[in-house]
């Protein structure tokens, strides 16, 4: 993956997004990768076209009763 820093990207947009729009590339600061920037055909690509990403205490009721099913199925098989 390409790589730009948080100071590339401020002073030169335009090269950092032709370049996603290519490919994703990782938007570094302090020269450790923390973002990732890609056209929003890659991001659907990837979603699927729908972000669930939840806090656990924001998480729909349905949704944490599932997790905590599977967390204590893992924890069980585990024992």
């Amino acid at each position: 993956m390409k790589e730009f820093s948080s100071a590339d990207l401020a002073r030169n947009v335009a090269t950092v997004t032709d370049a996603a729009t290519r490919a994703p590339v990782a938007i570094t600061v302090y020269r450790k990768p923390k973002f990732v920037l890609m056209s929003m055909e890659d991001y659907h690509a990837l979603t699927g076209g729908r972000r669930r990403v939840h806090a656990i205490d924001e998480m729909p009721e349905e949704d944490r009763a599932r997790l905590v099913d599977a967390l204590e199925t893992l924890a069980a098989d585990e024992s």
